[in-house]
């Protein structure tokens, strides 16, 4: 394949063979051939850029016809990933159908001539204005300034730092230019400069919080704050003392500690180039600290009773709000009623239950069982309280007291009637039956006691009624 394009491009400008056999053309000023942009800066490796191979000074007296040209680089820094033909030499078809200019091109490594000549690492181009049928040129001829070719480079090497940046010379060099009569114009070159910066390690912290945890604690671990100054962080490898590794893409990630003491945490990240920076920080983990659940249910209450029980969840004695609260009502041995959804936060750390007794709830025990979580420190606690009979049976109960109290009262009231009515008699009689006399009125006032002490009961029951309402 090498062959057949060095003879196809040997071929397209055989004219030019024997160039070294003719004299140069003389011109005011010389064709100019030029690397553009002059030079440029790569940020990463793998990076690809194009650079334009421009030719100016070109009159149309001057009849060009062909021109060839080899571009040397560095081959441990760059790829030639592409070379096309520029549009200069196109404008000017010297032929009624395309193509108008025959274009070749080939990569060529470093090679050493059997006189000790070396030639870098270069890319040939060779481009010839076709001619019409007879073989001539018969104009419009070119002039004036443009691309005759673009070659695409890859960055293959970065170095990194503290070295230097690395650079090389696209070094134009064998430029030619040739007119119709097979003449070599006079032509300069521009060089054009490549440059690649050195990479930079990544930047790496994390945080973590509590800054205090205690051993099954819930630990947040944050390294958002990592980056890197030219490029990106591909993963975030944890490793802990315990031998647990938490490779991922995501910097914040949740960890357990299952001993108290000091533990030692490496955190070590990967960038786009390839580059590893490891950082670690001892963590001090505490002894387990339990969460505290307090309840407050009430010791009795009756059936259809809206009751409200109130939750307190304090950590190291502070109020606390649980990341998760749970609230079972047990009967018997066995959950009565799940009250999670009655749950409702009230302040912090402070939850409040209402919650209405059943009318058909069997009277006897009842537990509340109250569970917390808070970043992954557990706590619990229970609470028993009795359901009775409903506040309407005991009403019941002293309604029937009260109408048998109303009834004794009107047989004392009636029996009062009785006496009132006999005390003409026996005051008519009363020097007759004068050593009876205290003992009528002793009744008398003990009767009138009866009815004093009947009403003070019925007083007393209807304050306690009116209360309870």
């Amino acid at each position: 394949m090498k062959k057949f394009i060095l003879l196809a491009l040997l071929a397209s400008t055989l004219f030019l063979i024997a160039l070294p056999q003719i004299k140069l053309v003389s011109a005011q000023e010389p064709i100019t051939f030029k690397v553009e942009p002059e030079s440029y800066q790569a940020l990463k490796k793998g990076e690809t850029f194009t650079v334009n191979i421009t030719i100016s000074n070109v009159n149309a007296s001057d009849r060009l016809v062909g021109i060839e040209f080899r571009l040397g680089y560095n081959d441990t820094l760059l790829e030639v990933v592409n070379v096309t033909e520029g549009p200069f030499f196109k404008q000017f078809n010297q032929t009624p159908n395309p193509p108008y200019t025959f274009f070749i091109y080939h990569v060529e490594p470093e090679t050493q001539f059997p006189n000790g000549t070396v030639i870098p690492p270069h890319v040939l181009v060779g481009i010839l204005l076709m001619p019409n049928s007879t073989g001539g040129w018969p104009g419009p001829m070119p002039e004036g300034n443009g691309t005759i070719a673009q070659i695409t480079f890859k960055a293959i090497y970065q170095p990194v730092e503290p070295l230097p940046p690395a650079n090389c010379t696209l070094d134009l060099f064998q430029v030619r230019a040739v007119n119709d009569l097979k003449e070599e114009l006079p032509v300069s070159e521009v060089d054009g400069y490549y440059e690649i910066i050195p990479a930079l390690y990544p930047i790496v912290t994390f945080e973590y919080s509590p800054l205090m945890p205690v051993v099954g604690q819930e630990v947040i671990f944050n390294a958002s704050k990592s980056y890197d100054p030219d490029g990106e962080i591909l993963w975030y490898l944890w490793e802990f003392e315990d031998g647990t590794k938490i490779n991922t893409t995501d910097p914040v990630i949740t960890y357990k500690f299952l001993c108290s003491g000091e533990n030692l945490v490496t955190l070590t990240v990967k960038d786009i180039d390839g580059l590893y920076v490891s950082v670690n920080k001892t963590v001090k983990v505490g002894a387990p600290t339990p969460l505290y659940v307090d309840i407050e249910t009430g010791s009795l209450h009756f059936r259809g009773e809206s009751c409200e029980f109130n939750v307190l969840i304090t950590y190291l004695g502070v109020p606390t709000d649980a990341d998760r609260v749970s609230a079972l009502l047990y009967f018997n041995g066995s959950i009565y009623q799940n009250l999670t959804s009655y749950i409702e936060r009230v302040a912090d750390g402070y939850y409040r239950i209402t919650y209405t007794i059943p009318e058909d709830a069997e009277s006897g025990l009842y537990t509340l069982f109250v569970n917390a979580e808070y970043n992954g420190i557990c706590g619990a606690n229970l609470k028993s309280f009795l359901v009775s009979e409903t506040f309407s049976n005991v009403t019941d109960a002293i309604n029937k007291i009260i109408d048998t109290i109303n009834g004794l009262s009107g047989m004392l009231n009636e029996t009062y009637n009785k006496l009132s009515n006999s005390t003409d008699v026996m005051t008519k009689n009363f020097k007759n039956i004068e050593g009876g006399q205290d003992s009528i009125l002793t009744t008398f006032y003990l009767t009138s006691a009866v009815q004093l002490g009947l009403l003070v009961i019925i007083a007393a029951i209807s304050i306690y009624l009116a209360r309870k309402k």
